[in-house]
């Protein structure tokens, strides 16, 4: 039923979610983005400005590339973000960073879901952080 398949942006394996997220850098923000990977490192915990609690967190594709997330909301105290759990992430947002000096990054908020697919996966060296990028003027 094509009425269910969105238009891709990037290729998605399986027509559900980004997995080699080198993919990532060749879009531009904002976009909407599945995801699936591993859950590298806890990087930061924080609150936002209005006091909601914020965890960033580095999730590793198969090849050891990462990517920055942000939650906030409802899975910012969830077990689903474990370093070594392998996750898929639905309808993360990618757009630029709220406050100056930071970098864009992939937000997980209330109406996103994170998914446990296993649990003890290995955390490989980090072979490339990926860069999101903004839209260049005249695109």
């Amino acid at each position: 039923d094509r009425s269910c398949t969105p238009p891709p942006q990037f290729p998605m394996q399986g027509k559900m979610y980004v997995q080699d997220f080198t993919e990532l850098s060749k879009v531009s923000l904002p976009f909407a983005a599945n995801l699936r990977g591993i859950v590298h490192s806890i990087i930061s915990t924080g609150t936002t400005q209005s006091g909601a609690e914020t965890i960033g967190f580095k999730l590793q594709d198969e090849r050891g590339n990462v990517v920055r997330l942000v939650s906030m909301g409802r899975y910012t105290e969830s077990s689903a973000l474990t370093v070594g759990h392998e996750v898929a992430i639905f309808f993360g947002k990618a757009q630029k960073a709220k406050v100056n000096g930071q970098e864009a990054c992939i937000w997980i908020y209330n109406d996103s879901f994170v998914y446990v697919l296993a649990e003890a996966r290995p955390v490989l060296n980090v072979r490339q952080e990926i860069a999101l990028k903004e839209k260049k003027t005249g695109e």
